[in-house]
């Protein structure tokens, strides 16, 4: 009985580490002057934040993405 228990706590110790953890999402910082062309990785356009220099988010009217 002692050995069915020591298992039974092992492996819901084992599920618990096994879950993913941190964020699904990703950050790029690139630098831009006039126009960049993304890599083909897609983009949520719920989660896009385009930001400054000083970090202030940009406004998504004073930009444009092209969806495919």
């Amino acid at each position: 009985m002692k050995k069915i228990l020591f298992f039974a706590v092992l492996f819901v110790t084992f599920l618990g580490y096994s879950q993913e953890s941190g964020s699904k999402y990703r950050s790029k910082k690139v630098a831009v002057r006039d126009s960049i062309m993304l890599d083909t990785v897609g983009l949520n356009p719920s989660k896009l934040l385009v930001k400054d220099l000083q970090g202030n988010t940009i406004d998504p009217l004073l930009y444009r993405v092209d969806y495919p």
